[in-house]
């Protein structure tokens, strides 16, 4: 995280505000037209997962070969849109400064060639995933992350067009980690080399049935980040683009790390659904919750109080409203640090066709409001107050269908799960801005140790209040070997 923080700082160094709001801005556009990928990406893992907790090994060849017939279909179909309605809108409808249209297309052409990628290696990490395989994931983030840095550092001394050649380097990246999966499936897993002519048209039907009920829950997803991106660009231009670009990238290393983090669970909560074990997918649900909650309040709380130090460190200069963009950024991401162990456990269900339409209920109105609110003369920060209070009500939303397709106890998860952890975050905010106000100073020396304070404030609190006893004594146990382990050196 920490390279991915710094090569961040070199990109909007070497392209400037406006360069870097609009790759942010363009990339969106590919984003928003591939939504339908995120639908059969859960699908195509969810029906793998089943298939290895039912330990057909038949079934499972069909559902991978399956899956990459799918995805082949759907390469060639967002090749089409994006290559009509993409390009339509970019060069119709988006802000883009006159010298830089051929910039602007080159990139759009490069990201539809990454969202190619990416969507034809989907049923290569169901695999991984589905056979907790993670340390892959670990080598070729690490991997990703150097190899960015190196564009990044070679990119400032280089001429001509930097967003191009960022465009192009990243592509390049994009390829030879695709590549790196590709070989270690089927080095590993006899069934990733299975043809797309295995494919079962049953199954197909099955699989795409499936999905239909995700497709308009995810396509109310992509409004949320990325058909926000686009709003800010036709209200406010670039420059408010490349401030919600930086808080989205925020947002993403947050998330990355929690969906790495659970990872391992996802699969098992889905494994003992097909098993009916369903106290041990509760157990998994709870403990899964507050572990996500835990992890990015680490990260959150230190960052809310001490946004505009940590920004300044780490951008230099920043760009207007990137603060308040990513302090509800921050917000938003503790909200839904629950949301990736509900969602895998409503779809392990496969009961997901009212789940859908509430959620799709919910989610797609924002950018609707935001419209209404920048047209009535609103800030550029009413987008994401809109995006906080939406996500809230999506989360009460998943509480209510836990309870009703899976069983769990709304009761239940709010006494362990909801009232804790708010509670200890609630805490460590006000502890923390106590400490902020009290040790902040102009010297970065005084600002850093604030921070770090409130960093040991949210874990103590997090031990003190988060944690059972068994797991206070793991914890305990695990300080000390590590202490034992220092002596002995």
């Amino acid at each position: 995280m920490g390279i991915n923080l710094y090569t961040t700082r070199l990109i909007l160094k070497a392209l400037g505000e406006d360069d870097y709001g609009l790759y942010g801005v363009v990339g969106s556009v590919v984003t928003l037209l591939t939504f339908l990928n995120g639908n059969l990406t859960g699908t195509i893992q969810r029906f793998i997962n089943f298939e290895i907790g039912e330990r057909n090994a038949e079934k499972l060849r069909k559902v991978v070969a399956t899956g990459k017939k799918i995805q082949l279909w759907l390469a060639i179909g967002i090749l089409l849109v994006c290559e009509t309605i993409g390009l339509w809108y970019l060069n119709f409808y988006m802000q883009i400064p006159n010298e830089q249209y051929l910039a602007a297309n080159v990139v759009f052409q490069l990201s539809i060639l990454a969202a190619i990628l990416n969507i034809l290696w989907v049923p290569y990490v169901g695999l991984i995933v589905a056979y907790e395989r993670m340390t892959i994931f670990a080598y070729a983030a690490i991997l990703g992350s150097i190899l960015q840095l190196i564009g990044a550092l070679l990119l400032t001394g280089l001429p001509g067009n930097h967003l191009i050649e960022w465009a192009v380097y990243i592509v390049l990246v994009n390829i030879c980690l695709r590549f790196i999966y590709l070989r270690y499936c089927k080095k590993n897993f006899e069934v990733a080399s299975v043809s797309i002519n295995e494919a079962d048209k049953k199954l197909s039907k099955s699989m795409l049935s499936f999905t239909s009920w995700s497709f308009i829950g995810n396509l109310a997803y992509m409004s949320h980040g990325t058909g926000m991106q686009l709003v800010l660009n036709f209200f406010f231009g670039a420059v408010v683009n490349a401030a919600a670009q930086l808080a989205s990238t925020i947002n993403g290393y947050l998330t990355t790390f929690l969906t790495n983090f659970l990872l391992a669970m996802n699969p098992q909560i889905t494994k003992t659904y097909a098993d009916r074990d369903y106290d041990s997918m509760y157990r998994l649900i709870i403990q899964g919750s507050r572990y996500g909650i835990f992890l990015t309040a680490i990260f959150v709380v230190p960052f809310f109080v001490g946004a505009p130090i940590v920004l300044e460190l780490w951008l230099k200069n920043v760009p207007e409203w990137t603060v308040l963009f990513s302090r509800f950024i921050a917000v938003i991401a503790l909200i839904n640090s629950i949301s990736s162990i509900l969602v895998t456990a409503q779809n392990a269900t496969g009961k997901i066709k009212r789940y859908q339409i509430a959620m799709t209920t919910i989610a797609i109105v924002q950018v609707p409001l935001a419209i209404i609110a920048f047209n009535l003369g609103a800030s550029p920060w009413w987008g994401y107050a809109i995006n906080t209070f939406l996500v809230l009500a999506m989360q009460a939303t998943r509480l209510y269908f836990m309870r009703r397709d899976v069983g769990l106890s709304i009761m239940t998860y709010m006494k362990k799960v909801i009232i804790p952890c708010t509670i200890l975050v609630v805490l460590s905010l006000i502890l923390s801005e106590t400490a902020y106000i009290v040790i902040a100073s102009e010297s970065i020396f005084a600002n850093l140790s604030a921070i770090m304070l409130s960093i040991c404030i949210t874990a103590g609190a997090i031990y003190l209040l988060g944690l059972n006893r068994a797991e206070k004594i793991k914890v305990n146990h695990l300080i000390y070997s590590k202490i034992r382990g220092i002596a002995v050196r």
